[in-house]
């Protein structure tokens, strides 16, 4: 079974976007997203990051 995050990744990667980029609240707490192609990260968000970013993703096509 797939982790909360790889389910995310794998919604992400259906998009086939060609860039990818923001900071999300997940069950394991918010994290900065960075997609490349069919590459796409998860990664803790920097220590200050603008608040009103979270929530926030951009994905171009």
């Amino acid at each position: 079974m797939s982790s909360p995050s790889e389910q995310f990744i794998n919604q992400l990667q259906s998009l086939q976007a060609l860039r990818i980029k923001g900071i999300v609240n997940t069950s394991e707490g918010p994290k900065l997203i960075q997609g490349v192609g069919p590459r796409i990260d998860l990664s803790p968000p920097p220590s200050q990051f603008p608040k009103e970013m979270l929530g926030r993703l951009v994905a171009i096509r």
